[in-house]
């Protein structure tokens, strides 16, 4: 799927998994896992992803470009990095409840039959 998605497609959905894995303000020894996963399929430089990595940590907003297949790698990344821990806590549900996101995000996770321990969240955090 990523060679369907050009090299600036590949960069904002780094950033964007980035955005993802440090929501808590630290990186699990499993989301680091998948980063590097990631950052070697899509054969970005270790100091390509550093950068795209501080980005990521600071994006307020998601940044998307059209393509189908960018979006579809996306999800599958999001879901990759909100499962590593085999948990969602609150803050990575905040981070995936995007309107643009949020029903192709449950399709994929039903569709890949992901195990996973979903937190309780009543109120959106402000």
């Amino acid at each position: 799927m990523s060679d369907e998605v050009d090299r600036e497609g590949q960069k904002r959905v780094y950033r964007l998994l980035s955005f993802m894995a440090w929501c808590d303000d630290e990186l699990a020894d499993q989301e680091r896992e998948v980063l590097d996963r990631y950052r070697e399929d899509f054969g970005l430089s270790e100091l390509d992803a550093a950068t795209l990595e501080t980005q990521g940590r600071e994006v307020e907003g998601m940044e998307l470009g059209d393509s189908d297949a960018e979006a579809i790698l996306l999800i599958d990344g999001l879901i990759d990095v909100a499962v590593a821990d085999g948990k969602l806590v609150l803050e990575e549900q905040a981070r995936l409840h995007r309107p643009q996101l949020v029903d192709r995000m449950v399709r994929r996770i039903s569709e890949r039959d992901v195990p996973l321990k979903i937190e309780r969240w009543e109120d959106p955090p402000v």
